[in-house]
C-alpha cells in the first residue's frame, strides 16, 4: 500500500469503515457532561464576526451532550458531512481547512473517532469562540473558520467532579495550594462504548481515552508561570468473523505539553512567552494475527510563540505577536521487498519531511465613536518544507526544498446605529499549505508542491437585539478559493491528485436566546451555494461541489419545569448531497439525494445529595430512527439522464440514546 493508499484508508476510517453497501454506522456523539457553575469570563471585547457560547449554554444543547466543541453543529455556516459525525465543512472549506485550538494551542482534531466525543473534560472550557470566516490576525495558516475553546478560571476552592455514562466515565480535581499562589487540576475520561457499536455491527468495536493536567504557579504580584498537559487516544477494532480475535484496525493519538509565562507589563498590558511540545500519529493495520503489517504516520512538533497586548490610549488596544513551529513528520510504509514466509513485507520504507512554518502578526481594536470599533490587522507567514535524501521509497518523490511566503490583511467593524440595531461586517485573506484536507494526527503535513492554499473571505450583516432577551444576526458571506487539494476526483486523466478552485456564496441567519434561561430557542439558517471546479471531458468547468447543502437548519427549543427538571429537543435538517445519473459520482451532478431530518431529546433533574449536586441525565441523538443518504449507485448510463438506474447508499440509523449520573461537589 502506498502513502496516498494509507491516507485513503485513515479518510475511510474517519466516517467509519463500510462493511454492506448500505453501511451501519455508530456515531455516539455524546461526552459527559457538568454541573451548571456560574463562571465570570475575562477577556477582551467581542471580536465582530465572532460566534460565542459559554459550557453552560452548550450543557443545555441537546445533542450536544453537554460537549462545548458540540456547539460548532448548530452554528450558522456549517454543514456537517454525515449527521452525527464531528467533521464540518465551514462556508465551503473542507474538514482540514478548519483551525482547532484549545487555549490558544492548536491540536488536529477536537473529537474522539466515531462517537464524537470532545477530547477535553467538558468543565475545562469556559467558552467556545466560533469565527466562520475572516477571522483575528492572531489566528492563520487556515483557510476555513476557526474553533477556539477557552479555559475555565480554576475555583479558589477544592472542586471535584464524577460522571459515569454509557460509553464513558470521567472526572475531574483541582485544588488551589499555598494560600492560593497556585493550583493544579487534573481530569480524564475512558471510553468503552464497544457493546453500543456492537449492537450495529458485532465485528467492530471502538474504545478512546483522554487526560488533561494543569499547574499554575504565581512567584509574584506580575508573573504567573504553568504548564498544561494533554491528549487523547482512539482505537478503532474489526475482526472478519464472529469466532476470530479483535485486531486494531486504526489507532490515532496526539499529545501536548505547554509550558508559559505570563507577566503583567503595565497596569493595562501583558505579555506572554510559551514553549508547546507535541506528538500525533495515525496508524493503520490490516488487521492480521498472523502477518500484522502496520502503516503510519507521526509528527513530532516544537513551537515557541511570543504574545504581547497593550491598551495604548482611550479607544485603542493593540495585540502583536510571532511564532515558530518546526514539525517532523515520519511516514512508514511496507517496503517493495516482497513477502516474508508469513507473507508480510521483508521490509520497512520510512520517508521523513520537516516542516517549518513561521508567522508575525498585529491587530489593533480601535474605537473611534461611541459605538464604532473597527479592527484592523496584518499577518506574515512563510511556509517551508524539506524531505529526506536518498532513494524514494514507493514512487514518493524525495530530497526537496521548498519554501512559501503569504500575506495576510484582515479587517472587521461593527457600527451600533442605534440601541437595537449594530452593522457588522468581516474581510480578509487567509493562505494555508496544500495539506490533506482532513483532520487527524500526523495528516497535517504540507504538500508544497502543489503550493499554497488561499481563501478570500467576506460578509456582512446586522445584529438585532429583539424583545424577550433574544438576538437575532443576519450574515450574507462569499468566500473564493484557490488551490484546494482534490484526492479522489476530477482531475485531468492521468493526475491522481490535483488542485481546484471554489466559491461559497449564501446568508446566515441566528436567532437565540440564552439556553441557560427558563424558557428559550434558537433558531439557525444557512441558505448556501458552494461551487468548485472540475475536469470533465477535457477541460475544466465550475460544478456543485459533491457536498454541497443548499439548506441547513436548526431548532432547540428548552424550557426550565420547575422543582429542577430541566427538557429541551432540537431539530435538524438539510439538503441531500448532489450526484449525477449520466456518469455517476463523478460527473456534473444533476440530481440530489434526499433531504434528512433529526430530533435530539434531552431531560435533566438535580438533587442536592452525597454532600453536592447530583444529575440525572437523559439524552438521545436521532430519537426518530432516522436514516441517511450518503452516496448513490448508479447503473444503466445512456444518453437519457432518467435512463439510468440510482439506489442511494444509507447510512445508520445513526442514534445514540445516553443515561448518566453526574456529582459535583
Amino acid at each position: 500500500m502506498n502513502a496516498r493508499s494509507l491516507l485513503a484508508a485513515i479518510a475511510v476510517s474517519l466516517v467509519w469503515p463500510a462493511r454492506t453497501a448500505s453501511a451501519q454506522v455508530t456515531d455516539a456523539a455524546s461526552a459527559a457532561t457538568e454541573p451548571v457553575q456560574e463562571v465570570t469570563v475575562h477577556g477582551e471585547r467581542p471580536q465582530p464576526g465572532r460566534q460565542e457560547m459559554t459550557g453552560e449554554e452548550v450543557k443545555q444543547l441537546p445533542g450536544a451532550f453537554g460537549d462545548a466543541f458540540r456547539a460548532i453543529e448548530a452554528m450558522p455556516g456549517v454543514t456537517p458531512l454525515v449527521s452525527g459525525v464531528p467533521y464540518f465543512l465551514v462556508r465551503g472549506a473542507p474538514p482540514g481547512n478548519t483551525g482547532f485550538f484549545i487555549d490558544g494551542i492548536p491540536v488536529p482534531a477536537l473529537f474522539h473517532l466515531g462517537v464524537g466525543t470532545a477530547v477535553v473534560h467538558p468543565s475545562l472550557i469556559d467558552r467556545v469562540d466560533f469565527y466562520p470566516g475572516g477571522y483575528p490576525a492572531y489566528f492563520g495558516r487556515y483557510t476555513g473558520g476557526i474553533l477556539s475553546g477557552e479555559l475555565a478560571r480554576q475555583p479558589d476552592r477544592a472542586h471535584e467532579e464524577a460522571s459515569v455514562r454509557l460509553i464513558d466515565a470521567g472526572g475531574l480535581v483541582s485544588t488551589p495550594f499555598a494560600e492560593g499562589r497556585g493550583d493544579v487540576l487534573v481530569s480524564g475520561r475512558y471510553g468503552y462504548p464497544g457493546p453500543l457499536v456492537s449492537l450495529f455491527d458485532p465485528n467492530v468495536s471502538l474504545s478512546y481515552w483522554d487526560y488533561q493536567t494543569r499547574a499554575r504557579w504565581r512567584p509574584g504580584d506580575h508573573d504567573e508561570i504553568s504548564v498544561f498537559a494533554f491528549g487523547s487516544y482512539d482505537a478503532l477494532y474489526s475482526r472478519d468473523n464472529a469466532t476470530a480475535p479483535m485486531q486494531e484496525l486504526l489507532g490515532i493519538q496526539f499529545h501536548r505539553v505547554d509550558l508559559r509565562w505570563d507577566r503583567q507589563t503595565s497596569p493595562t498590558g501583558s505579555l506572554r512567552v510559551a514553549l508547546t511540545l507535541g506528538y500525533d500519529r495515525s496508524a493503520t493495520s490490516n488487521g492480521s494475527s498472523l502477518a500484522p503489517t502496520e502503516e503510519s504516520i507521526e509528527d513530532e512538533s516544537v513551537r515557541l510563540r511570543a504574545e504581547w497586548s497593550e491598551h495604548l490610549a482611550p479607544g485603542i488596544d493593540a495585540r502583536a505577536g510571532s511564532d515558530v513551529v518546526a514539525s517532523p513528520y515520519r511516514i512508514v510504509l511496507p517496503g517493495g521487498g516482497g513477502p516474508d514466509l508469513l507473507g508480510g513485507p521483508q521490509n520497512i520504507a520510512t520517508f521523513t519531511q520537516v516542516d517549518v512554518s513561521g508567522g508575525v502578526y498585529g491587530q489593533l481594536a480601535w474605537t473611534p465613536a461611541p459605538g464604532v470599533e473597527v479592527r484592523p490587522g496584518l499577518r506574515m507567514d512563510v511556509f517551508t518544507s524539506r524531505s529526506s535524501t536518498g532513494a524514494a521509497p514507493l514512487g514518493i518523490e524525495n530530497g526537496y526544498e521548498r519554501a512559501a511566503g503569504a500575506i495576510d490583511p484582515r479587517l472587521s467593524a461593527r457600527w451600533g446605529m442605534t440601541g437595537w440595531l449594530a452593522w457588522i461586517a468581516a474581510l480578509g485573506v487567509a493562505h494555508q499549505a496544500s495539506n490533506i484536507p482532513l483532520p487527524s494526527p500526523g495528516l497535517q503535513f504540507s504538500q508544497l508542491s502543489r503550493g499554497v492554499q488561499a481563501a478570500y473571505q467576506y460578509s456582512a450583516g446586522a445584529e438585532v437585539k429583539l424583545p424577550l432577551k433574544f438576538t437575532a444576526t443576519v450574515d450574507g458571506f462569499l468566500q473564493d478559493y484557490t488551490g484546494l487539494a482534490d484526492l479522489y476526483e476530477s482531475c485531468p486523466p492521468g493526475e491522481s491528485t490535483c488542485n481546484f478552485n471554489g466559491r461559497a456564496v449564501g446568508l446566515e441567519v441566528l436567532v437565540r436566546r440564552k439556553l441557560t434561561e427558563r424558557l428559550t430557542g434558537w433558531v439557525s439558517y444557512t441558505l448556501s451555494n458552494t461551487e468548485r471546479d472540475a475536469f470533465n471531458q477535457g477541460h475544466w468547468i465550475r460544478v456543485l461541489s459533491q457536498y454541497d447543502r443548499p439548506h441547513v437548519a436548526n431548532l432547540v427549543l428548552a424550557a426550565d419545569l420547575g422543582k429542577r427538571w430541566r427538557a429541551g429537543a432540537r431539530l435538524l435538517a438539510y439538503s441531500g448531497l448532489p450526484y449525477s445519473t449520466t456518469t455517476g459520482t463523478v460527473g456534473v451532478p444533476n440530481a440530489r439525494e434526499p433531504p434528512f431530518f433529526r430530533l435530539d431529546l434531552r431531560l435533566e433533574k438535580k438533587w442536592h445529595a452525597l454532600g453536592g449536586t447530583l444529575t440525572l441525565v437523559f439524552e438521545w441523538l436521532n430519537a426518530l430512527l432516522s436514516k441517511e443518504s450518503f452516496g448513490t449507485t448508479c447503473s444503466g448510463f445512456g444518453p437519457n439522464p432518467d435512463s439510468a438506474q440510482c439506489v442511494p447508499q444509507q447510512i445508520g440509523p445513526v442514534t445514540v440514546p445516553s443515561i448518566g449520573v453526574e456529582e459535583s461537589w
